[in-house]
């Protein structure tokens, strides 16, 4: 099908060649049992936010998509998205809010604890962390930006 396949769903989606759009540089550094899950890709992205938002809202918001990291410890999840450029980083950033704010006000039609919490954090110009999990997980969690890499932290880890 593919003389050389694409790399990334990215380029799937647009129809880009393996050299085209690759990868933006992304490190993620997390104390504590944090493991790291892989990258999830815009097509995912997209896919995740259309729970919350239009479906062509989505794909606007995930189209900028750069690199992401998922980590997780237990049931509790941090995903790092890295845009291609601060402009994409802000569309993400409300396209996020709006899917966060819809889920903490659903009933929840597919079985999620009813104490979950979700938080966007606003990493550097081009990087976002969603953070999805135990409320004292949420509130205490420190993502911070160092150079290309990003910083995962609890306060206890």
């Amino acid at each position: 099908m593919y003389e050389t396949p694409p790399e990334t769903t990215e380029q799937l989606v647009h129809g880009l060649r393996p050299d085209e759009a690759p990868p933006v540089p992304l490190s993620v550094r997390a104390g504590g049992k944090w493991q790291s899950r892989g990258t999830v890709g815009e097509l995912r992205l997209q896919v995740a936010l259309t729970e919350g938002v239009a479906e062509s809202s989505a794909a606007e918001a995930a189209a900028g998509w750069g690199n992401d990291t998922l980590l997780r410890r237990g049931d509790d999840y941090v995903w790092i998205v890295r845009m291609d450029d601060a402009a994409n980083a802000s569309d993400l950033e409300t396209a996020l809010e709006s899917h966060v704010d819809g889920l903490a006000a659903a009933t929840d039609p597919i079985g999620r604890p009813s104490d979950i919490a979700y938080r966007v954090v606003r990493v550097d110009e081009e990087t976002l962390g969603l953070v999805v999990g135990e409320s004292t997980t949420v509130e205490s969690l420190r993502i911070s930006a160092e150079g290309e890499a990003v910083n995962v932290s609890t306060e206890a880890a």
